[in-house]
């Protein structure tokens, strides 16, 4: 029996259901379901229910929902999660969003909002923004315009994080970081 621990986290599918299922239909031996804001459900919603969430600028039926989370792992590690919208991320600065990690003492910061991949190291905090699953951004220096969600590796010396395309699950980006 491996220690590792999968971790999978969405963000942005926008009232789109069928792309969230099935996410959630291929990645079933997860451990950890993040949703980082925009799924447009209530909380309560059946396909909300057993992940860990925050709520994003779209998420209007917000009960249930709190603006940042910081969620500890079975390993002792510690995740900070917030939309995005509200910690500078829009423009692509780190600032806030990894002075909010630093201080909650995380290990990731996961956010959303942007639609954008992003998968970087500050600071002892690696930040991950696994795109959209549903609706996609890009433009010149960001080109993966493909719907998208991260999944994380995570052992005891390294933390493997891909990027995979909704569709197929197809890797797009993957980097390592040892602890």
């Amino acid at each position: 029996m491996s220690d590792e621990i999968k971790i999978i986290v969405v963000s942005d599918n926008h009232s789109d259901r069928k792309s969230l299922a099935k996410v959630l239909d291929d990645n079933q031996d997860a451990h950890y379901v993040f949703h980082c804001g925009d799924s447009m459900f209530p909380a309560d919603d059946g396909i909300m229910r057993n992940l860990i969430k925050v709520r994003g600028n779209s998420d209007f039926r917000a009960d249930g929902y709190k603006n940042t989370i910081t969620h500890q792992l079975a390993n002792g590690m510690t995740v900070f999660m917030a939309h995005g919208h509200r910690h500078d991320r829009y423009n692509a600065e780190n600032t806030y969003l990894l002075e909010a990690a630093i201080k909650a003492g995380a290990r990731f910061a996961f956010y959303g909002h942007t639609h954008f991949v992003d998968v970087s190291h500050e600071s002892g905090v690696i930040i991950v923004n696994p795109g959209s699953t549903f609706e996609p951004r890009s433009y010149p220096g960001r080109p993966l315009g493909v719907p998208t969600y991260a999944k994380l590796l995570i052992s005891e010396a390294k933390c493997n994080v891909q990027i995979l395309t909704v569709a197929d699950n197809a890797v797009v980006k993957e980097e390592d970081f040892a602890f």
